[in-house]
């Protein structure tokens, strides 16, 4: 239980770009590929970025024998962009307004869904032509 709670007061404290694995969040350094397996788990990701920023996160997502699998980028602009290459850009309106934001990437085979501080704000076929 102590460390459930260390791992929540983790997630609320201003940090800048982190990523939770199993054993806790990690800082991501650019170009380090992490292993996931998005069939069994969910991709989390916190962010200290205003919406006007200019900031963004690109996650690129590989198979087991390294070759691509697609990728997503969020961008932090005037208008909130998501980005995935099967349905190109979509503009959520419903991003939570708080600075501090927990991002959940998911994939299931049919579906990349994104949630942000527990709120849906992207969800689309990863089925090229659905």
């Amino acid at each position: 239980r102590e460390r459930k709670r260390e791992r929540q007061r983790e997630r609320e404290r201003d940090t800048h770009t982190h990523m939770l694995v199993v054993t806790g969040w990690e800082t991501v350094t650019r170009g380090t590929k992490y292993p996931l397996d998005f069939s069994t788990h969910s991709l989390y990701i916190s962010t200290d970025s205003e919406s006007w920023s200019g900031d963004w996160i690109g996650v690129d997502m590989y198979k087991r024998g390294g070759d691509s699998d697609g990728y997503v980028v969020i961008y932090f602009d005037s208008e909130w962009a998501v980005y995935d290459p099967c349905n190109g850009y979509s503009y959520p309106t419903n991003i939570p307004t708080e600075r501090n934001k927990i991002w959940k990437i998911s994939r299931t085979a049919t579906y990349l869904i994104i949630s942000c501080n527990g709120v849906e704000v992207y969800k689309n076929s990863t089925v090229a032509g659905s």
